[in-house]
């Protein structure tokens, strides 16, 4: 686990050298990792006692990860040319989009054979927000309408793995998040890792 004064740190490293060099490769590299920004989220998960409103039920959960492909985006120590450690930052956005596209597509048809779902009976979903070449890919390779999600990434960016609840919190507060509906939150992230949990609202 990297403390918030670490991962700012690396953020202004990985700035300075956006600003101070030319190299467009490099500039690609650290651009994915430099524009993930930070929140905070968190739910409490009971058995429905606590309450006379069941509120949310969580009706399931399907989890996939790809590790051969952890290397895409990594952030920490590494040596510099003088054998001294120094903070580094890397993503191949690109190869992330791709081959976490193709694991969440993979996730998705496992989510819907477990919660014995078709896609026409999700009523909404809720993505990781990245932006809209991510969302555009994901939607298309699992055959979801863009009106069935809902974003906030145009206005927060990439929030980074807070971004899902945030968004989900956001969307619930809009009342675009009605209750009885049948709600996917389909998570896909580094490591790479894919999570999609199904609600009933």
């Amino acid at each position: 686990m990297v403390s918030c004064e670490s991962a700012r740190e690396i953020n202004e490293i990985a700035l300075a050298r956006l600003l101070k060099g030319t190299d467009m490769e490099q500039f690609s590299r650290a651009l994915a990792t430099f524009t993930g920004g930070s929140g905070a989220t968190a739910l409490l998960l009971t058995d429905g006692t606590l309450s006379s409103d069941p509120g949310h039920r969580l009706l399931g959960a399907v989890s996939e990860v790809a590790p051969e492909h952890h290397r895409l985006c990594r952030w920490g120590l590494e040596p510099d040319e003088n054998g001294q450690e120094r903070q580094f930052a890397s993503t191949d956005a690109v190869g992330v989009m791709n081959h976490g596209v193709k694991l969440g597509s993979h996730t998705w048809q496992r989510f819907l054979d477990q919660m014995q779902w078709t896609p026409s009976e999700v009523d909404r979903i809720i993505c990781h927000q990245v932006g809209r070449s991510h969302q555009e890919s994901i939607l298309e390779a699992i055959r979801v309408s863009r009106e069935k999600d809902y974003t906030t990434y145009r206005f927060l960016g990439n929030m980074g793995t807070a971004a899902l609840p945030v968004t989900a919190a956001i969307a619930d507060e809009r009342g675009v998040l009605r209750r009885g509906q049948r709600i996917a939150f389909l998570g896909i992230g580094s490591g790479l890792t894919s999570l999609m949990l199904g609600w009933q609202w």
